[in-house]
C-alpha cells in the first residue's frame, strides 16, 4: 500500500513538473503548481483512507464473536465508505475540500467498524443467555429483547455522532449496556436456581421456603 501510494504521488509530481516546463507564463506556473500540490494531497489522502480501511477490515475479521456472514457485511460497509471517500477526494477542488472529505470518510470507516463491534458484543451476550439452562424460554427472550434493544440505541448514537471520539463514546456506553442487561439475565437466572432448590428442600417449611425465596429476591 505504501509503494504504490507513493508511486502515485511520484506520478504527480512528474505531471505537475511536466506542466511547469511547458508554461510559458507565470500564471500557468502558478496554476501548474496549484494543480500539481493538489494532485499529491489527494494521493495522500486516498493513502489515508485505505489505511483506515485495511485497519478496520483486519479488526473486524479478528473478532472472533461474528459469524463469517457478519464480517462479511461489516467489511462491505466499510468498503463503501472508503470508495464513498474516495471518490469525494477526487471531486476536491481545494486542499480544505480534499481534507474535509478525508475526515468524513475516516469518520465513516470508523462508524462502521464501531457498528460492528455492538454486532459482535450483542451476538455474544445473546448465545450466553440462549446457553444459560435456568432461564426459561420467556426470561430468554425478554433478556435478549433488552440486549437488543441496548444495541440499536448505541447503533443509532453511533450513526449520530460526529467526531471520531463521539463514535467511541457511542460504541463504549453501548457495550456497557449490553453487558448490564446480560448481568441481569444472569441475576435472574442464579434467582430462579436458588428459588427451586429452596423448593426443593423438603427439610424446610412453607414459611421458611417462603422467607428464604425473600432473603434471595432481595439480593
Amino acid at each position: 500500500q505504501k509503494e504504490a501510494a507513493k508511486v502515485k504521488v511520484a506520478e504527480e509530481a512528474n505531471k505537475a513538473i511536466a506542466a511547469i516546463d511547458k508554461a510559458t507564463t507565470e500564471d500557468d506556473v502558478k496554476t501548474a503548481t496549484d494543480a500539481g500540490k493538489l494532485g499529491i494531497e489527494k494521493e495522500a489522502a486516498k493513502a489515508e483512507i485505505e489505511a483506515a480501511k485495511a485497519a478496520k477490515e483486519k479488526a473486524i475479521e479478528a473478532n472472533a464473536e461474528l459469524t463469517p456472514e457478519q464480517k462479511e457485511a461489516a467489511k462491505a460497509k466499510v468498503a463503501e465508505e472508503a470508495t464513498k471517500a474516495t471518490a469525494a477526494i477526487d471531486q476536491a477542488t481545494t486542499k480544505d475540500g480534499v481534507t474535509t472529505a478525508t475526515d468524513a470518510g475516516k469518520l465513516g470507516i470508523e462508524k462502521e467498524a464501531a457498528k460492528a463491534e455492538i454486532e459482535a458484543a450483542k451476538a455474544a451476550k445473546e448465545k450466553a443467555i440462549e446457553a444459560n439452562a435456568e432461564l426459561t424460554p420467556e426470561q430468554k427472550a425478554a433478556a435478549k429483547a433488552k440486549v437488543a434493544e441496548e444495541a440499536t440505541k448505541a447503533t443509532d448514537a453511533i450513526d449520530k455522532a460526529t467526531t471520531k471520539d463521539g463514535v467511541t463514546s457511542a460504541t463504549d456506553a453501548g457495550k456497557l449496556g449490553i453487558e448490564k442487561e446480560a448481568a441481569k439475565a444472569e441475576i435472574e437466572a442464579a434467582k430462579a436456581a436458588k428459588e427451586k432448590a429452596i423448593e426443593a428442600n423438603a427439610d424446610l417449611t412453607p414459611e421458611q421456603k417462603a422467607a428464604a425465596k425473600a432473603k434471595v429476591a432481595e439480593e
